[in-house]
């Protein structure tokens, strides 16, 4: 076999060795922690600011991993604890509001920022990519949460999720049906939008080539189409309050080492790997909390369709449409905004 041929042969795999070789574990990753000097911080612009006498506390995973929390207890006689759960590449600064109008509802929050994302610990040593090892993580990291904070805040316990919070909130609500009163997620993550790439693809396709991509050495490479964060394309189509995009837009361009691109290969592996477990009805069928899902028409990110399907499935879902809502119901324009708080109020008290 002559020289030529042998180095063809073995180029295939020695490539692959070598993207192998550039992956980070997440031990190598908390050595590039360039954020565990602000985590203790609450950070603020002219336009975000959150409420005042938020308690700051970073909690540990068995990996190393800090998490990064904030409580707040209301002026009067709390009515109860909500634990709220985040969407992809947030923080817990952009909630201001919600946090606000909970409070205002003498309810006490705790939220936390998840692994990879806002002030707690990233995966990876690129702190911009959306990147997951599994969505198990992340119900682990809220059951930390659990644990260590919520179990010894004001009763009843409520759990609210956007997005992607609100799809770790259903698998939550599956895992532990009796752990909380009462759940309302917004826009939950239980389907890609046909604009996205896994979208357009059946799910084992998805899966198949995502796998493929992570064999390859590519798992912690941004997916096809995503791209480091570039701000018009990051927030665009999430919602239609002009003024609440571009308050975020400031805040970006204030604390840009919390800002965020697309996802990893293995993200879209994982998140698709989860959207299959969440989705059997056996699992659905465990679920004992009455549950609250805000469904915007509009949406872009995930499917409406999606929210339609599992609510018929559920009888303790009780859907509600917003016609002219975007994917970010929390953040829209103020008489989108008012109808889903009354909607919040019926539903919760």
């Amino acid at each position: 076999m002559s020289l030529v041929l042998l180095f063809f042969m073995l180029a295939p795999l020695l490539i692959v060795a070598y993207n192998h070789s550039q992956q980070h574990s997440v031990k190598e990753a908390l050595q590039f922690d360039t954020l565990a000097n602000k985590r203790n911080q609450i950070l603020s612009t002219t336009d975000t600011e959150l409420p005042k006498k938020g308690k700051v506390t970073i909690l540990e995973t068995p990996e190393g991993i800090e998490i990064r929390t904030i409580q707040w207890l209301p002026n009067a006689s709390p009515k109860g604890t909500v634990l709220l759960l985040q969407g992809y590449s947030e923080f817990i600064e952009k909630y201001d509001e919600v946090i606000q109008h909970l409070l205002d509802r003498q309810l006490a929050v705790l939220t936390f920022d998840w692994r990879g994302q806002g002030l707690s610990s990233r995966l990876i040593k690129d702190p911009q990519k959306g990147h997951i090892t599994s969505f198990a993580d992340f119900v682990q990291d809220a059951d930390i949460v659990h644990q260590q904070l919520l179990s010894a805040m004001p009763t009843p316990h409520f759990l609210m999720g956007h997005s992607m919070g609100g799809h770790v909130a259903f698998r939550i609500l599956q895992e532990y049906p009796n752990r909380f009163q009462k759940a309302i997620l917004c826009a939950p993550f239980l389907g890609w939008s046909p604009n996205f790439g896994a979208g357009k693809l059946p799910p084992t396709a998805t899966l198949l080539i995502a796998s493929f991509m992570k064999v390859l050495g590519f798992g912690q490479d941004y997916t096809y189409g995503a791209t480091p964060p570039y701000l018009t394309k990051t927030l665009s189509g999430q919602t239609s309050d002009l003024v609440r995009f571009q308050k975020r837009v400031e805040f970006y361009k204030k604390e840009p080492h919390i800002l965020m691109g697309g996802p990893t290969w293995n993200w879209i592996l994982e998140s698709t790997k989860s959207l299959q477990i969440l989705l059997q009805k056996e699992r659905i069928d465990y679920i004992e909390t009455p549950i609250l899902l805000a469904s915007g028409a509009k949406d872009g990110m995930v499917s409406p369709q999606a929210h339609h399907e599992v609510a018929a499935t559920c009888d303790k879902i009780t859907l509600h449409d917003f016609p002219e809502a975007m994917h970010e119901i929390l953040m829209e324009k103020d008489h989108i905004q008012a109808e889903f708080w009354r909607v919040f109020d019926e539903f919760l008290f």
